[in-house]
């Protein structure tokens, strides 16, 4: 049974909804009634039937918000009711005790300088219960001290003020078999102490609310012992912006909040919260990750880092450590956005090898020069013979023969001015495909590549075709500047981080991620059948695949014996993402370069070690923190986004693969052949009325119409 009476005044913040573990569970908070309302009828209706386990109320700007939390949880019935006066709360205990239901959760917030209380009735039949509400301080110790008397026990504890009046709501029980200990108005310095004494005699954390007293935080709590036999941690005095991101972070390690409590000493919102284990690692391998992450932090200088772990395709853990902006003491938490540097690079391969699957990309057709992917739209023509030379496939596997790279030699945002410099200013010093340099001006050529041969920009083609197919919705191409950081993106620090940028560095650099993303990506392209990739077989072997003048280097993948993945690191970052050959993957970002650690590889080590340590343990819990889960099966046919192309004889638009300003790469076309050359599976080519004259082969998975809809030949 439960019911609510809203009676008060609530912006809802999701914090995380668990799907796959062993709670599922829901949290909002600065909701207004209204919306409190609302979250209620959801979370504990069909098909949630979530019970409410905490909900408290503070003020915001003369009204009332409220932080809940809601999970499917099993017990007794119960009934709970918000926003009460006193007099409300009083009589409806009264009347609910005849009922056999008593509080076993209470909580007070002032709101214009009136008290109001949040309350959980349970279905307790014969038990002792006595509640108090609107005590003093003073009325509050004698009457703690008269049940104590009676054999009472004070099982929970809530203190507040409204206005400038401190109150006190309590619950006793008779006959509970769990020893209790209550702390009262303690200083944050006491409170610590209090935490750390009680918490290493066994005792477990049950509540936590503060007062003002004088302009200064009262801690008051009570704890018990034995606990509830789950594992748990605790925070108190966050900021609401890392209240936030540490309920991601606890989301994300499997665990869960079952408490929260709100206060303000005249400096904002201030968050008290506790999280008990739901499935996820044990306090002591979460220990085994954080000492050896925060002492690779401090011996590096690093302000900011974000992990995540994948095993068998399953999201397993990710955490955020440290700092994600100093000046706003903003902690790292799993959805901050990173720059991941050269791992873009991974992300550029796997988006030409889905033309070569899906629009018939030669990867080994010349790029440029007459006939070529980008024609002579680049540069100044005619080019040299080992220009001309040069294939998609040379671009991806670093050995065009560039060693000059021009991605550092302009400036300004545009990447084609990239491709003009490097043909323009450098030769290949050896033919293509016989000599391994590392050239971000590859990447960046590559990304013009995908442009041309699917009609997208780079970014858009990467969004569409691989991107929203692994339930990432949070990647882009970052800014330039401080001003220009994205929602959710860190702060960088160290070297000149804001004097690059990532517009111009799109396909070799640029990608803004969270280590999420990039694994979310990764059981995409992992061979693995029991999560459908999104490239064929051929493809993925492809990008394992080294070159002849360099084995440890595919397609965007560096390749060792026991792992393959890539590495990134710039003014202000560093990166890694790598899948190792017994199913466990790991990715991991930093807002800083450190000096040593070069491109991340110590970092690299560091979680190497700690896998196999957690492996070797047989460590890893049996839970799946990914957003959404891939389907076994073959990869998709086609593109996810196909498009309709047009062929018109009379079109002006004459050289859609030959003039790089030419805005119609999606046509109209004015030949059959140059309409073929783009047209990927799926996609529908409409033609005009006309006679065109042309010998070709509708060799594509596509649907070919005049423009007045009659069928001319269909597949």
């Amino acid at each position: 049974m439960k019911l609510t009476l809203v009676t008060a005044t609530i912006a809802a913040a999701l914090f995380a909804t668990a799907s796959a573990i062993a709670a599922p569970w829901v949290s909002r908070h600065d909701l207004t009634a209204a919306d409190y309302q609302t979250e209620f009828n959801t979370w504990t209706g069909s098909p949630y039937n979530y019970r409410l386990l905490s909900v408290c109320g503070y003020e915001q700007s003369g009204q009332a918000r409220y932080a809940a939390i809601w999970a499917q949880q099993s017990g007794p019935g119960w009934i709970t009711h918000p926003g009460m006066t006193k007099a409300q709360f009083d009589s409806l205990s009264a009347t609910y005790a005849g009922q056999n239901y008593f509080p076993v959760f209470i909580s007070g917030f002032g709101v214009g300088g009136q008290p109001y209380y949040n309350a959980i009735w349970e279905f307790l039949p014969g038990e002792d219960v006595v509640t108090e509400a609107g005590l003093s301080y003073s009325s509050y110790v004698a009457e703690n001290s008269n049940r104590a008397r009676q054999g009472y026990k004070l099982v929970f504890l809530w203190t507040f003020n409204a206005g400038s009046t401190e109150y006190f709501a309590a619950i006793w029980r008779k006959g509970v078999a769990e020893n209790y200990t209550v702390r009262v108005r303690r200083t944050s310095n006491e409170y610590q102490q209090d935490f750390n004494d009680l918490s290493g005699q066994g005792y477990q954390l049950v509540c936590v609310s503060v007062a003002n007293i004088t302009g200064a935080a009262r801690y008051s709590s009570v704890w018990k012992n034995p606990g509830n036999g789950s594992a748990w941690y605790s925070f108190n005095d966050l900021s609401k912006m890392n209240y936030q991101g540490e309920s991601w972070n606890w989301y994300y390690q499997g665990y869960r909040p079952v408490f929260a409590s709100v206060f303000d000493i005249g400096g904002g919102d201030r968050f008290n919260v506790i999280f008990c284990r739901n499935g996820g690692l044990s306090p002591t391998r979460l220990q085994t990750i954080n000492s050896a992450i925060n002492t690779y932090m401090q011996d590096n200088g690093v302000p900011g880092l974000s992990l995540a772990i994948s095993r068998q395709g399953r999201l397993v853990y990710a955490k955020g450590f440290g700092l994600a902006d100093q000046g706003a003491n903003e902690w790292v938490h799993p959805n901050h956005r990173f720059r991941i540097a050269s791992v873009s690079k991974t992300f550029t391969a796997a988006a030409a090898l889905k033309l070569a699957d899906c629009c018939g990309l030669n990867l080994d057709q010349a790029v440029f020069g007459s006939g070529g992917i980008l024609g002579n739209s680049f540069g100044t023509p005619p080019y040299s013979n080992r220009e001309k030379a040069i294939t998609t496939r040379h671009l991806l596997h670093h050995v065009t023969g560039w060693t000059t790279d021009g991605v550092w030699q302009v400036g300004g945002s545009d990447p084609n001015d990239v491709v003009d410099w490097q043909l323009d200013n450098t030769e290949p010093a050896s033919p293509p495909g016989t000599s391994y340099q590392y050239m971000n001006a590859d990447y960046v050529t590559a990304g013009r590549v995908i442009e041309r041969r699917s009609g997208r920009t780079y970014e858009q083609f990467v969004q569409d075709e691989l991107l929203a197919p692994s339930c990432i919705t949070d990647m882009e191409i970052g800014g330039s500047t401080l001003a220009e950081r994205k929602s959710n993106e860190v702060v960088y620090y160290g070297g000149t981080p804001y004097g690059l940028n990532p517009e111009r560095m799109d396909a070799n650099g640029g990608w803004i991620a969270r280590p999420i993303d990039l694994l979310l990506f990764l059981r995409r392209i992992d061979g693995d059948s029991s999560k459908a990739d999104l490239l064929s077989a051929n493809s993925i072997m492809q990008m394992q695949t080294g070159s002849a003048t360099n084995a440890g280097y595919g397609l965007g993948l560096l390749l060792n014996g026991s792992w393959w993945g890539h590495n990134g690191c710039m003014d202000g970052t560093i990166s890694f993402l790598v899948y190792r050959t017994d199913g466990l993957a790991f990715a991991v970002t930093c807002n800083t370069a450190p000096a040593g650690d070069g491109c991340c590889w110590n970092l690299r080590s560091v979680i190497n070690g700690i896998i196999n340590t957690l492996d070797a343990a047989n460590a890893w819990p049996n839970l799946d923190l990914f957003p959404c889960d891939i389907p076994a099966g073959d990869p998709p046919v086609g593109l996810a986004n196909p498009r309709d192309l047009y062929l018109d004889k009379s079109s002006i638009c004459l050289f859609q693969n030959g003039n790089k300003d030419c805005s119609i790469f999606g046509g109209p076309f004015n030949t059959v052949g140059s309409a073929l050359g783009v047209v990927c599976d799926g996609d529908s080519l409409f033609i005009r009325t006309g006679s065109y004259n042309e010998t070709v082969f509708f060799n594509r998975y596509m649907t070919v119409r005049s423009y007045d809809g009659t069928a001319v030949i269909g597949k």
